[in-house]
């Protein structure tokens, strides 16, 4: 009996052997098509950073706005106190005033930017010299007002630009805020003006710019 023990023991050893034998075998691989590998291996595991992300919470700081850009900077500031209205200009102009009469002007070489000013209480003539035509090319912006930009041209040059609804084709309109009443009004006088004046678009520009500084102060 322990000899028919000790040959099952050994048949036994033996099978497992064998069945052992066949994992020497290699395991085919599996491939994919060129370009088509996947982008993490399957035994691959991906690493985990060492700091979570965190979100960032609110500590009660002020935010810091950003600062208001200055249409004006390096500009000059006039200031009339018997009207209370005040504007800026750049320092390439000369303001200009009349004793006793209702006009400041700001002048750059041949070209004058006129501005008359009155209460609406006075009978005074804000109106300075005359144009032949006129016609609207756009708007501009004045205390708060769309005002339209009235231009004299002739032979495709700019003679004159008057701001507001023209009263009439000779002087031009009247601008009225507050207790007051303006009349603006770009020129370029210089020698024989009629025929050679052309008030270029970069000054025009530029004195739409000072147009709309106006401010009534209190």
């Amino acid at each position: 009996m322990l000899r028919s023990l000790k040959i099952s023991r050994l048949v036994a050893l033996a099978l497992v052997i064998i069945a052992g034998s066949g994992c020497g075998k290699s395991i085919p691989q599996t491939t994919h098509p060129k370009g088509t590998e996947p982008l993490v291996s399957p035994s691959h595991t991906p690493s985990i950073p060492e700091h979570e992300p965190t979100v960032a919470e609110d500590e009660g700081e002020d935010l810091v706005e950003p600062s208001e850009v200055d249409a004006y900077e390096g500009w000059a500031i006039y200031v009339n106190e018997e009207h209370g209205f005040s504007f800026h200009f750049p320092d390439t102009w000369k303001i200009m005033e009349y004793e006793g009469e209702p006009f400041i002007s700001l002048k750059q070489g041949d070209l004058e930017f006129i501005i008359g000013v009155k209460h609406r209480s006075e009978d005074t003539n804000i109106f300075i010299s005359r144009t032949e035509s006129l016609e609207q090319m756009s708007e501009a912006i004045f205390l708060g007002q769309v005002v339209p930009r009235m231009v004299w041209i002739q032979d495709t040059r700019v003679l004159a630009v008057r701001y507001g609804e023209p009263v009439g084709t000779l002087e031009g309109g009247e601008i009225e805020a507050d207790n007051l009443v303006f009349t603006l009004s770009l020129w370029e006088f210089g020698e024989d003006w009629p025929n050679t004046a052309n008030i270029s678009t970069d000054v025009q520009f530029e004195v739409d710019q000072i147009v709309s500084s106006f401010e009534l102060n209190e």
